[in-house]
C-alpha cells in the first residue's frame, strides 16, 4: 500500500501541474492593427492569476491533507477523484471567463470554486483516521481551527455567486479574495494544528476545554516553545 500511496501522490501532482499549464496556454494574446491589446491582456492575466491563485492553494491543501499518510482508504481516493474532477474544471470555466466575462461563465467558475472547497472539508475530515488514533478528538480540533474559515469561504462563495448574477465584473473582483485569505491563513492554521497533534489524549482534551482566549495564548506558548526546542 505504500507504493500505492507514493503512486497516487504522484498522479495527483501530475493533475494539478496539468491544470495549471493548461490555464497559462489558455490565455489569449491579441493583437490589433499590429499593436498588442495591453487592456485586455491585463485583463485576461488577471483572470488567470485568480485561477491560478486557487488551483495553487488547492495543491498546497491537498499536499498538507495527504502528508505522513502510508494509506488511503478507498472511499477516500474516489472522494479524491471527485476533487480533482472538479479542480480540473477550472482550466475551461477559466477561459470561458476570460472570452465572456458574463453572468453565467462568472457564476460556473464561482460554484465550481465551491464544489471544490466542499469537497476539501469532506477529504480532510475523512483523512484524519488514518492520521490520528484518536480521531474523534482530532475532529473537534480540526473543527475549531478551520471550521470558521472553510465556513467562512464557503459563505463568501455563495454570495459572490449570487452577487455575479447582477454583476458579474464585480463578482469576478471578488473571487481575487478567497484564494488569496485562504492561502494566507492555511498557513498558520496548519501549523497550529501540527502543533496540537503532537500533544498526548489528556493534553488536547485539556486544551479543548480552554476558553478560546486561552487557546490562542496556549497556542502562542506552544509555537514559541517548539521553536526554541527546534533551535537547540
Amino acid at each position: 500500500m505504500k507504493k500505492f500511496k507514493e503512486r497516487f501522490d504522484v498522479f495527483s501532482d501530475a493533475v494539478f501541474a496539468i491544470i495549471l499549464t493548461i490555464m497559462v496556454l489558455d490565455v489569449p494574446v491579441e493583437v490589433l492593427h499590429g499593436e498588442l491589446n495591453y487592456m485586455e491582456l491585463a485583463q485576461n492575466i488577471g483572470i488567470y492569476v485568480v485561477s491560478f491563485c486557487f488551483v495553487a492553494n488547492c495543491w498546497y491543501k491537498h499536499a498538507l491533507m495527504f502528508n505522513e499518510v502510508e494509506e488511503v482508504p478507498h472511499t477516500i481516493i474516489i472522494l479524491d477523484f471527485l476533487l480533482l474532477l472538479a479542480v480540473s474544471l477550472i482550466p475551461a470555466f477559466t477561459k470561458l471567463m476570460i472570452s465572456d466575462i458574463a453572468q453565467g461563465t462568472v457564476m460556473l467558475c464561482g460554484t465550481a470554486y465551491l464544489i471544490v472547497t466542499i469537497l476539501e472539508v469532506i477529504i480532510a475530515r475523512a483523512m484524519l483516521p488514518a492520521k490520528y488514533q484518536d480521531a474523534a478528538q482530532m475532529k473537534q480540533v480540526y473543527t475549531y481551527i478551520f471550521g470558521s474559515a472553510y465556513l467562512t469561504n464557503s459563505a463568501l462563495l455563495v454570495v459572490f455567486i449570487a452577487l455575479a448574477y447582477f454583476r458579474p465584473y464585480f463578482g469576478l473582483v471578488l473571487f481575487i479574495i478567497i484564494p488569496i485569505r485562504s492561502f494566507i491563513s492555511n498557513a498558520g492554521k496548519q501549523q497550529n494544528f501540527n502543533d496540537i497533534s503532537q500533544l498526548d489524549s489528556q493534553g488536547v482534551s485539556s486544551f479543548m476545554k480552554l476558553s478560546p482566549a486561552d487557546r490562542r495564548r496556549f497556542l502562542m506558548i506552544l509555537r514559541r516553545y517548539i521553536g526554541q526546542m527546534r533551535s537547540v
